[in-house]
């Protein structure tokens, strides 16, 4: 199954934006795949529904240094190139998407139940979050292949 394909399938089986993400482009780096799904946990709706930063973009974030991220703070050209890579996610998905906020892409305030009502009442976290796991994903899949020399 194609990574894009994986996300998608992960999210309508009920794991959060940001799990659907790193889970299929993460594994490769936990020996438990549960790992992934714990430490992406509590990055759902914009980080436990405050509505900041979408779940997909901070999945991918992850998944971004996992793959090309340093371990040892003195690792400068490593730093370059994850913080290149990480830009050209964050802009290529802030330009099909419109923004890396959640509250923004679903246009309400996701920290409020009356704003939790209103999404879940006009099918947004299907809509609109399931467009922006399948761009995320499909994103990501881009960067990895365009940049295995890394």
């Amino acid at each position: 199954m194609k990574k894009v394909d994986e996300s998608l399938s992960l999210f309508k089986s009920g794991n959060s934006c940001a799990q659907s993400i790193l889970m299929p482009f993460g594994k490769e780096y936990f020996k438990n795949p549960e790992d992934s799904a714990r430490l992406a946990a509590g990055f759902e709706a914009g980080i436990a529904f405050k509505g900041e930063v979408c779940g997909a973009v901070s999945g991918a974030v992850m998944a971004i240094g996992l793959k090309y991220g340093h371990s040892n703070p003195s690792e400068e050209l490593s730093k370059e190139q994850l913080y290149k890579l990480t830009k050209e996610y964050l802009t290529t998905f802030e330009s099909k998407c419109g923004s890396t906020v959640c509250n923004k892409l679903l246009n309400v305030d996701i920290s409020t139940q009356e704003g939790i009502d209103h999404a879940i009442s006009n099918n947004l976290f299907d809509k609109v979050c399931t467009n922006a796991i399948k761009t995320s994903a499909e994103i990501l899949d881009g960067i990895f292949e365009n940049n295995k020399e890394i």
